[in-house]
């Protein structure tokens, strides 16, 4: 983790968990992180959501650490490669 002010390629714009259960499934995780950091990103930050330079990443729980980690953490990258300030701005 780096200030905005330092050269980055990623931000963190939200962090949930996963609702608690047995596991879901790689695919089940990888559909409910997408919708919940897409729609995240186009709450906090409407125009990085429609800018085209703007990509979306996520981290989520993989089964082996299942149900002790259901965090997702949402990330907004730069896909024109290192900047500095929010890509989010």
């Amino acid at each position: 983790a780096v200030p905005c002010a330092e050269p980055h390629e990623g931000e963190v714009y939200a962090t949930f968990d996963l609702p608690e259960g047995d596991y879901p499934g790689g695919t089940a995780i990888v559909d409910q992180a997408e919708a919940e950091c897409d729609e995240r990103l186009s709450a906090v930050a409407p125009d990085a959501y429609a800018d085209p330079s703007v990509g979306l990443f996520y981290l989520a729980p993989l089964e082996a650490s299942w149900p002790d980690d259901r965090e997702v953490v949402c990330i907004a990258i730069s896909m024109s490669g290192t900047t500095r300030g929010s890509i989010l701005d």
